[in-house]
This record gives C-alpha cells, structure tokens and sequence, in this order.
C-alpha cells in the first residue's frame, strides 16, 4: 500500500453498545485495503476478546477488552504513529 495512503494520526472510537460488547470505528475512516488490514491486526492484538466485521459494523466483546494494549499493539503492526483512543 501506498504510504501516501496510510494516515499519521488515527483515532480509535469505542462505543459500549451492549454489556459485554463495543463498537469500534475509526478517524478518519480507512481506506478499504487499510481496513481490513486494521481488522486483522485487531484480531491479533485483542487478546481474550471477540472481534467481528460484519454488516459495516466493527466489534469487540469479551470480559473487560484491554484497549490500551490493544491501541500499543495497532501502532506497532499497523505502522501508523499516533494511535489515540476514545471512549464514547
């Protein structure tokens, strides 16, 4: 992939739509090749935890997903700096 095409900055939206259970979204939105590969580094880096992409909708669920460490995880393998997280 292009590097023009990877962002520096990514913010990481976390929403709790269910007990157990967030959405993840992303600012500003990937580009479909960017995304499936954030996808599945997410898969790896949440340890412990459920991720699914199904119907445009990213999630995570599991007992108490370590975002931090997952956020840690992303910069490394996704090669993109800065990595913030939001919780909603």
């Amino acid at each position: 992939m292009p590097r023009e095409n990877i962002p520096t900055e990514l913010l990481l939206i976390v929403k709790k739509v269910g007990e157990k259970e967030y959405e993840i979204a992303t600012a500003p939105q990937l580009e479909p090749n960017l995304h499936i590969m954030f996808v599945m580094t997410l898969k790896k880096c949440a340890k412990g935890s459920i991720v699914k992409f199904a119907g445009g909708r990213l999630t995570i669920s599991g007992e108490n997903p370590d975002f931090n460490s997952a956020v840690e995880c992303l910069r490394a393998g996704l090669n993109i700096p800065v990595i913030e997280l939001e919780m909603t």
